[in-house]
């Protein structure tokens, strides 16, 4: 056998155990954002397209889900990490909770258990497109009608579906006005809106809820933080 058809056989041949191999190469070594040393790298890859409609979209918030899950099996999400950014929030889930129930009272426009969860799950995706860091670091479960935050439910249970009515004068504090005036503005418009439509965009195809409840069959299933940062990160790079 010649020398060349020697190599040529043996360039096939490599290229065939790379290709075997590919599969078990893991995800960190694909292009697109990534841990790194606290810091998130981001190539803005293009995506296909939204996995569900642009449905509704909560006031002029875009709330447009990509497949999380294309993002994550091809650009940083294994499965089982959490946040991308390696922060720490500066806030708990029951304390912004306490601070939307006391401000809607006080407006005279008190929400229900169902509302303040969504409000809840919907402030979340926003803060984080808005400020790359969580706005709590507490986990969401995926619940019939979408993302709980289940000490919180609990807490106000006893209100069933009635609206909250309660004040908290130890609501939160935040760092800045920059901060309050933005968990303002997205509180005022979320309140307006039907629970129920939020239900339905919290349940959008390709959405944390759906990958969590609907794909992994995980009814009140842990929601990791990471597939919520991977909504927030695919629709503000889409």
């Amino acid at each position: 056998m010649g020398e060349d058809v020697k190599w040529a056989l043996g360039i096939a041949v490599t290229a065939l155990v790379f290709v075997a191999f590919l599969p078990l190469v893991p995800v960190v070594l694909v292009p697109g954002p990534w841990k790194t040393r606290g810091r998130v790298r981001d190539r803005n890859p293009p995506l296909e397209g939204p996995s569900g409609p642009s449905v509704f979209c909560p006031g002029e918030l875009r709330c447009f889900y990509r497949d999380t899950r294309r993002w994550e099996a091809h650009h940083w999400y294994d499965g089982q990490k959490e946040e991308i950014m390696n922060t720490t929030a500066s806030y708990t889930a029951m304390g912004i909770a306490k601070y939307v129930v006391d401000k809607c009272y006080k407006d005279n426009k008190p929400v229900s258990n169902l509302q303040l969860q969504k409000m809840l799950y919907f402030l979340q995706l926003t803060f984080i497109k808005g400020y790359d860091s969580p706005l709590f670091d507490d986990t969401f479960e995926a619940w019939q009608y979408g993302p709980v935050i289940r000490d919180v439910y609990v807490k106000f249970s006893e209100f069933g579906g009635s609206p909250i009515k309660m004040i908290f004068p130890d609501a939160v504090r935040f760092e800045n006005d920059e901060q309050e005036d933005f968990i303002n503005t997205i509180i005022e418009k979320l309140r307006g809106l039907s629970p129920w439509n939020l239900v339905r965009v919290s349940h959008a195809k390709g959405s944390p809820w759906d990958e969590v409840y609907n794909r992994r069959g995980q009814d009140k299933g842990i929601i990791p933080n990471g597939l919520i940062v991977a909504a927030a990160k695919a629709d503000q790079n889409g």
